[in-house]
């Protein structure tokens, strides 16, 4: 953690550097009154737990200022232009003090106990049907604490079939303008998860809902030359709106002349060595709680997902999109990643071309992938009551 003291007038003042310098997950140590010869001052100790202390851009005067409230959304979790010209938001999370190390130590708690209750698993209690289930899951790879959740739900309710609990752990959010009203989304995710082509598809899955609804996309992964120029050109040819930005100031630009659109999808870059999500957003001026879509592909580890997760900071996201599940073996990895996150998936993508291969999350989908190996389709129903 590193902390710094700020001496300031009154304590609104302080406070005010205090966001300023270190942001929004800026921790207060302590604060109190102290006296300079005859002045009296209001001192706070803050302190902020990350390797890199990066200032948010505050160029009061910019285009932003004076946008009403609500300019990018009418929700009240949407992030909106203050009038430093940075998005904010009153659903921003701040991590208290030590819970990196409380998320360890706990992490390795739950290793253990894990390790002492899969053995006191009785799978001979379990239906044929059930048992048969179970032993696929394990099979492909499911974490211990997806199985032993949906085993003694099983106990308790014999009857029941194993989709039954699997549903309350594997939500999901189907991607579409019913489901997210928010007008600003983020997409994220490490390098080489298709992200890039992601936006550029969600964009499109929105048009097909909507012909004639206007879709905006903002490239702030523009460093890379050869994903630049391949949205750039889809983005023409599609009639979508496309802008790029490389800071925040280029971003405040790029929302303003997206401002026509009924969607604005962004492109975000993955995050470099060191580098955290927070620190991330505000680097672009983006430090309000606008929907972040984490972009993961299945083939990665349990222990992969669960460093992913803790690197972009998943309770600051808002759904999951699994992508390249056409290049993948097994599919345990999404339950993992949705019991670790506790995110919805709103979309899934399954085939290389632009045509064809994206669509809104369905669970009937998600159960096909884990059980049967089967790639989505539009043309799947939801599985009556009591399927296995």
């Amino acid at each position: 953690m590193q902390v710094k003291t700020f001496l300031g007038k009154d304590p609104a003042q302080v406070l005010a550097q205090v966001k300023d310098e270190m942001g929004p997950d800026a921790v207060i140590l302590n604060s109190r009154d102290v006296s300079k010869g005859s002045v009296r001052l209001y001192e706070v100790v803050a302190g902020v737990e990350r390797d890199d202390i990066i200032e948010t851009p505050s160029d009061s005067g910019d285009a932003a200022d004076g946008q009403p409230s609500g300019f990018y959304g009418g929700g009240v979790s949407e992030a909106v232009y203050s009038s430093g010209g940075r998005f904010e938001g009153a659903a921003g999370v701040n991590l208290p003090m030590g819970w990196r190390q409380w998320h360890k130590d706990w992490t390795s708690l739950r290793e253990h106990v894990l390790a002492l209750l899969k053995p006191e698993m009785r799978l001979e209690r379990l239906s044929q049907r059930q048992r048969l289930a179970m032993e696929f899951l394990q099979r492909e790879g499911v974490d211990d604490e997806v199985i032993i959740k949906v085993y003694r739900s099983l106990c308790a309710d014999g009857k029941q079939s194993v989709l039954g609990p699997l549903a309350e752990m594997v939500t999901v959010k189907p991607w579409g303008f019913q489901n997210w009203k928010n007008k600003v989304h983020l997409v994220t995710g490490p390098f080489g998860t298709g992200k890039t082509v992601t936006a550029l598809r969600m964009g499109m899955a929105l048009r097909d809902e909507k012909p004639d609804a206007v879709i905006a996309v903002i490239n702030a992964d523009c460093a890379r030359g050869h994903g630049r120029l391949i949205l750039k050109h889809y983005c023409e040819l599609l009639d979508i709106i496309y802008n790029e930005a490389s800071n925040a100031s280029e971003m405040r630009s790029a929302l303003e002349n997206s401002r026509a659109a009924d969607k604005v999808l962004i492109d975000m870059p993955g995050l470099a060595a060191n580098e955290t999500l927070t620190s991330l957003l505000r680097r672009f001026g983006l430090t309000g709680r606008t929907p972040l879509h984490l972009v993961l592909t299945p083939y990665f580890s349990k222990e992969h997902i669960r460093g992913i997760l803790t690197a972009y900071e998943a309770e600051r996201c808002s759904s999951l999109i699994w992508t390249k599940l056409d290049e993948a073996y097994s599919f345990g990895s999404i339950a993992n990643a949705a019991v670790m996150s506790g995110l919805p998936v709103s979309a899934l993508s399954f085939a290389p071309g632009l045509s064809g291969s994206f669509c809104a999350a369905q669970a009937v989908q998600i159960w096909h992938l884990l059980f049967k190996h089967e790639l989505p389709s539009v043309h799947l129903r939801e599985p009556t009551q009591g399927a296995a």
